[in-house]
Order: C-alpha cells, then structure tokens, then sequence
C-alpha cells in the first residue's frame, strides 16, 4: 500500500507501448492476438482431453 502514491501517475493518462524500434532494431514482431488466443484454447482442449 505504501507503493501505490509513488506509481499512481501511471493512471493519469493513456498507456501506450510503441515496438516500432524494437521490430525495426531487431526484426521481431508480437504475434497477432487472434493467432495467440487459438493456440491457448487449443493447448487447453487438448490438456483437458488427455492428449
């Protein structure tokens, strides 16, 4: 509780992250979030299922 004055400017505001000098600097993207939601449900039907 102690912490929460000392970060709370973090809601002041819109937070935006910008990967535009990482993808250029490293030629790495973030994997679409359709693409990351199928691949979890599909890790969990089958964990579920025993497969």
């Amino acid at each position: 509780m102690a912490e929460i004055p000392e970060v709370a400017y973090q809601y002041d505001g819109e937070l935006r992250l910008d990967a535009s000098d990482t993808e250029r600097l490293l030629g790495v993207r973030a994997t679409e979030l359709d693409h990351v939601l199928k691949e979890l449900t599909s890790a969990g039907r089958s964990v579920r299922n025993g497969w």
